[in-house]
Order: structure tokens, then sequence, then C-alpha cells
């Protein structure tokens, strides 16, 4: 019989690479968010006028910095979204993927008005951090001001533009790049000698219909992701 070839062996379409890139550097940008978040400056228990303008100054600074990676990584979603779907108009099998992620991410689409006109942001908050803090889930929905020792939390629960959870958002992300790189090599390390013995593997598994299921796996993965977003979502 004869054997089926790897989706390996083909050429991936280019549009599988536009989207791989910017799925990477959305994920670089949650990455830079987060390390921007937490070098919040500590305060100290005594401070004289000086240092506490310095100290408020390092504040903004530090928002400042979560805004423009905040930007980014909402601009490439949006984009990762465009690329999904002009994927699966010619592969078939991300039509379920690019759906999920158009579907889960959609809420962000509202949020490229709202930190493109920083004018209008600003006059509805007062310029304020606190109000960015707030809506980022950073601090108490309630909070006048910044807790007692002027602390921040970030953790999972970061929502970014105030839409949706980081952590799974990354999570997202991850997967459609574990997808694609199930579906093709797109970033070989060593060209021909790449061709070890995990490629065989694949291939082997591709022909036999395995492939198949772990496509399957990765649609059930977003489906999971997805739901946890919505759950969120919901008024306790």
């Amino acid at each position: 019989m004869k054997e089926r070839p790897s989706r390996h062996d083909a050429e991936a379409p280019a549009v599988a690479y536009l989207l791989a890139d910017h799925l990477d550097a959305a994920l670089a940008a949650a990455e830079d968010l987060e390390t921007a978040a937490r070098a919040w400056p500590a305060q100290h228990l005594t401070e004289t006028a000086a240092e506490t303008l310095v100290l408020r100054a390092s504040e903004r600074r530090v928002v400042e910095r979560m805004r423009a990676f905040e930007a980014v990584l909402v601009t490439r979603v949006l984009r990762a979204r465009e690329r999904a779907r002009e994927l699966a108009r010619t592969e078939a099998e991300f039509a379920r993927l690019a759906e999920l992620f158009a579907a889960t991410t959609v809420s962000l689409v509202d949020a490229v008005a709202e930190l493109g006109d920083a004018t209008a942001n600003d006059f509805d908050t007062g310029d304020c951090l606190v109000a960015f803090l707030r809506r980022r889930g950073m601090i108490d929905s309630e909070a006048a001001d910044l807790p007692e020792g002027r602390t921040i939390a970030f953790d999972d629960g970061f929502l970014v533009a105030g839409r949706i959870a980081l952590s799974p958002l990354t999570e997202l992300i991850i997967a459609f790049i574990d997808a694609l790189e199930t579906a093709y090599d797109l970033y070989p390390e060593n060209g021909e000698a790449n061709l070890d013995s995990e490629a065989e593997t694949t291939a082997t598994a591709a022909a036999s219909g395995d492939a198949a299921d772990e496509s399957d796996s990765l649609v059930q993965r977003l489906a999971e992701i997805r739901a946890q977003l919505r759950s969120q979502d919901r008024p306790s």
C-alpha cells in the first residue's frame, strides 16, 4: 500500500508563518507585560517628600510600560485572529481551531479603539493609574486609591484590557502554536539533520490517523480554555 506523505513533507502556506509570527509576538508581549508589572516599586516605611515624588513617578512608569505591552498583545492577538481565519479557508483542519480562537478573543475587538484613544481614556479616568489597576484586577474594583503600603497583585487573574484573563489567553496562544507545530515543521532547528526519530514517529502517526486524534485533542483543549474564560465573565 502506498504510504501517505506526512504534512511535514509539504511546504507550509505563507499564512501559517504569518499566524505563528503574530502568536509568538503576542506571547512575548504577555511575558513583557508580566515582567513590567512585577517591577512595581516597593514603598519604604519612612519617606521624605522627594522620595515620595520619585516613588509616584516610578509607579507611573510601570503602568505606562504595562499599557504599551498590553497594546502590543491585543494588536497581535487580533491580527492572529485574521490570519487564523485566512488559514482555515484553505486548511480545513484548522477551521474549528480558528473558530474557537476568534470566539474566545472577540472581547478584545472593542478594546482596540479604547487602547488607541488615550485622550478619551485619560478624560474618563482622570489619567489615573488607580483606574487602570482597578480594571485589570490588580487592586480591589471599588478601591479609591492603592491599598496600604501601595502594593499591587499581579497574578493569573490579570485582565487584559479589562476584558480577558491573561493566563488562559496565553494558554490559548500556546495551544494554537502547538497546533501549528503539529501540522507543519515551521522552524526546523537543524535543516536536514532534523529528520530524526521524533519526526519519523510523527510521520508514522500521521499516516496511521493518530494526527487526527491529536488535532481533536487540541480542539478540546481550546474549548476547555474558552469555557474557563466564559465562566470568569459570569457575575459571582
